[in-house]
């Protein structure tokens, strides 16, 4: 199937074929299972019957959504109205280990919240700055007393942060932007020559695949899917260059969360659950942490993460 009205975010290709689809009701009733009622206005031009669609690149395999369909303040708002943001994940540390091992000495988080992952940066010793729309929380993270800039990356010059940084951090904020090339050449604009980029996004393979029903990785919250040959290909079109990769374990019991979460959002959507019994279920997450497997399935975590290297001028 070819949709020309549309061409991939990544390598720009214009044949295209649907992976999946949900409409807007049925992306308000997955909502609501997670306990989040969110207001039709939130939704923008995502209405009940708008069909959204997966889209799969045929030349890359790149999946992504219409990038219209990209959350709005006012959804992440009300979004945010009943969560909080993250005070920790496996990509801080790494970020954290990667800037002491090479003698990094200051970073700038771009959509850090409300700065968990600075609060950690400042403590091993690194200068903080932060790059946060949401005004509540870049006011926060400043009381904390990280440099702060509540504005897009292409207003900040390079005078306000000292001609440059030599790490900078994006944490599951790619996977939001609808021109995912182009904010990454935004950002390593604040990247000296021979400096950093660390990026985390959430894994298309998370969880054993058990997820695909998951709203939060759909619009408006999520606009694009990522796998590891994603990001490379990111960093080659942005005229970066690659210096390492990973991804996150999968822990024995976040299988059983998983499989739960799977037939909750199943449920939601008229589907069946899944025919495996939980105690199989829990007996298999048993094994699976008592033998240490956590790497065995390294792709199946919740983010795949790469750091990427800006070239001398």
């Amino acid at each position: 199937m070819s949709t020309p009205s549309l061409s991939c975010l990544l390598c720009g290709n214009d044949k295209l074929s649907v992976s999946a689809t949900l409409n807007g009701a049925q992306l308000r009733q997955l909502w609501a299972a997670l306990d989040n009622e969110i207001g039709d206005d939130a939704y923008g031009p995502i209405k009940p019957e708008t069909a959204v669609d997966l889209y799969r690149c045929d030349s890359c395999g790149f999946r992504f959504y219409n990038p219209e369909f990209a959350g709005s303040a006012g959804f992440y708002e009300e979004l945010m109205a009943k969560k909080t943001y993250p005070l920790g994940s496996p990509e801080f540390a790494h970020a954290i280990d990667f800037a002491v091992r090479h003698g990094i000495r200051e970073v700038i988080d771009v959509g850090g919240g409300e700065g968990a992952f600075l609060d950690l940066a400042s403590k091993a010793g690194l200068r903080t700055s932060g790059v946060e729309l949401n005004r509540n929380a870049s006011e926060m993270a400043a009381k904390k007393g990280h440099r702060m800039f509540n504005k897009f990356l292409e207003e900040i010059n390079l005078e306000e942060i000292d001609g440059g940084v030599e790490l900078l951090t994006l944490f599951q904020v790619v996977e939001h932007v609808s021109d995912p090339v182009g904010f990454v050449v935004a950002a390593s604009r604040l990247v000296k020559p021979g400096g950093f980029i660390s990026i985390a996004v959430p894994s298309d393979k998370r969880m054993l695949g058990l997820l695909e029903n998951d709203p939060a990785d759909w619009p408006p919250h999520h606009v694009s899917r990522w796998r590891l040959e994603d990001l490379r290909f990111l960093g080659e079109r942005a005229g970066l260059e690659l210096v390492e990769e990973g991804a996150n374990p999968l822990f024995g019991n976040s299988i059983p969360w998983a499989c739960a979460l799977h037939d909750q959002l199943g449920a939601a959507l008229g589907h069946e659950p899944l025919r495996i019994p939980r105690p199989v279920i829990s007996s298999a997450s048993f094994v699976y942490r008592a033998l240490k497997l956590q790497n065995f399935l390294p792709f199946h975590g919740l983010s795949i993460r790469m750091v990427l290297r800006k070239r001398m001028a």
